[in-house]
């Protein structure tokens, strides 16, 4: 399985909301590639729309992994990561 080396979440503030929600749970699924970067991410479990994009974005963008690996290889993984946010 992968391990996060580099995992930031976005802040979630009153700019990336629609003035209601103070917290939220989520789920992103990544696809992992055997460098440890991200090729591709999605929501699985939605926050609210534009928090998502900009967590989607992020995760593309800045998100690094250790490979998961097959017999001492490393592999591309698929894995989901549950997100919880806070307003601050």
């Amino acid at each position: 399985m992968p391990v996060a080396i580099v995992q930031p979440i976005p802040p979630f503030t009153p700019g990336t909301d629609l003035g209601y929600v103070t917290r939220g749970t989520g789920e992103i699924e990544l696809t992992i590639n055997a460098d440890g970067s991200v090729a591709a991410a999605r929501m699985t479990v939605p926050i609210m729309p534009r928090y998502d994009a900009l967590l989607v974005s992020t995760a593309i963008a800045q998100w690094k992994y250790k490979p998961a690996t097959r017999v001492g290889v490393a592999v591309p993984y698929t894995l989901r990561v549950r997100i919880v946010v806070q307003r601050r």
